[in-house]
């Protein structure tokens, strides 16, 4: 398990074929019962039976795989498996490990999915990589000649929307609008494109290449265009 950085536990949804599966990027604790449906779909087309969550959950095998992850993890079931809420918001959650081992146990093809996006893409660390470079990148923008002992919020939220709308279709932008954190729906490479913007913004400020916000020849806004193509 890696460490994540950033204090709210985001709740991120990751597209798969079937659909999608959410998941929170800094416990990575994953919704169960959406694993299932995803991998009985997946069943489906190769015409394989469906496998019940609930007898799945029953079987001696799966309760010794917990336990092993508790042993292993020096944790308790409830940071491997666990249920939250009641009525109609009740979910099912288990950690990253467990969801992959019940992926395999659901189609092969679907574990290979699963084990790409979390692990080979790691997407839930661009997540928290992301969001940290969005604090530093505020930080140094609180260093620009014309920015210095201001209130910069509206600076940080024009750059940030204009990031946004250089890694994001018209169409996912006006899905998700103005209420929703889109990068909790972004895919792998977008937060992967978002690494290397912001992390040049950064580093172009504390070179000196970027000298103020604007009206002026080393501005940030001036900049944006020749960041975007590297």
């Amino acid at each position: 398990m890696k460490r994540k950085h950033l204090k709210t536990d985001m709740l991120l949804t990751v597209a798969f074929r079937h659909g999608s599966l959410e998941i929170y990027h800094k416990s990575e604790m994953g919704n169960l019962k959406q694993l299932f449906d995803l991998g009985n779909r997946y069943r489906f087309d190769n015409q394989d039976s469906m496998i019940d969550m609930n007898k799945f959950l029953d079987r001696s095998t799966t309760k010794k795989f917990i336990e092993i992850i508790m042993k292993e993890n020096e944790c308790n079931r409830e940071d491997v498996i666990k249920v939250t809420g009641r009525g109609r918001g009740r979910k099912t959650l288990a950690n990253l490990q467990f969801l992959i081992y019940c992926a395999m146990k659901l189609s092969d093809t679907f574990q290979l999915h699963v084990i790409n996006s979390f692990i080979e893409n790691e997407i839930l660390v661009n997540r928290d990589i992301g969001g940290e470079l969005y604090k530093d990148l505020c930080e140094a923008i609180d260093t620009l000649d014309d920015r210095k002992d201001k209130s910069n919020k509206f600076v940080y939220i024009n750059i940030a929307t204009i990031i946004r709308s250089e890694i994001f279709t018209i169409s996912e932008l006006n899905k998700f609008g103005n209420n929703k954190n889109i990068w909790n729906y972004a895919t792998s490479e977008q937060y992967k494109k978002r690494i290397i913007i912001e992390g040049n913004i950064v580093n172009f400020i504390k070179v000196g290449m970027i000298k103020n916000f604007k009206d002026d020849e080393n501005s940030l806004q001036d900049m944006l265009p020749i960041i975007f193509k590297l």
